[in-house]
């Protein structure tokens, strides 16, 4: 990318999907030479209105949620936004075990943070969370994430959204 500006969503301020797409090859490149792990976490913001379908969130929102989740990041891990209400976190080095405590721990913060935001969003805050890990979900960029995506399409589907 030419400018660095590019590689940053307008609103979040974290990576955009592009960035990912250009940054995830090389971090399974950089876990299979040095035999390390590498995980993956997505996750999900949604607005949700009773029985009508999930509604996406304010720009206003987006940028919170982005400010969070950098705060609850470690400095190596790469947060991305790839979609208008969906995010990829990229960690590096570590574990299965570790990844799926780190994902329960960082919804649970953000989370957290929201409660009571109830009114202000006139229906509860969703925040659906998945993981996946080099090697055991797919060794390759499109492999990863297209496991990610369809464990975060049924998680959403499992949450009524």
């Amino acid at each position: 990318m030419a400018n660095p500006n590019d590689a940053r969503d307008p609103i979040t301020g974290l990576f955009n999907r592009q960035y990912l797409e250009d940054a995830l090859p090389r971090e399974i490149d950089r876990a299979r030479r040095c035999g390390h792990s590498l995980g993956l976490a997505a996750l999900a913001l949604e607005i949700k209105h009773g029985d009508q379908p999930a509604r996406e969130p304010s720009d206003v929102l987006l940028w919170e949620f982005g400010y969070l989740l950098q705060l609850h990041l470690r400095a190596e891990d790469i947060a991305c936004r790839v979609h208008a209400h969906e995010f990829v976190v990229v960690m590096p080095g570590i574990d299965s075990a570790v990844l799926a405590r780190r994902a329960v721990e960082l919804r649970g913060a953000l989370e957290r943070h929201y409660t009571g935001y109830r009114v202000e969003f006139q229906g509860p805050l969703v925040i659906t969370a998945v993981i996946a890990a080099y090697p055991r979900d797919g060794l390759t960029a499109p492999s990863l994430i297209e496991h990610l995506s369809a464990v975060l399409g049924r998680a959403r589907v499992t949450a009524g959204l």
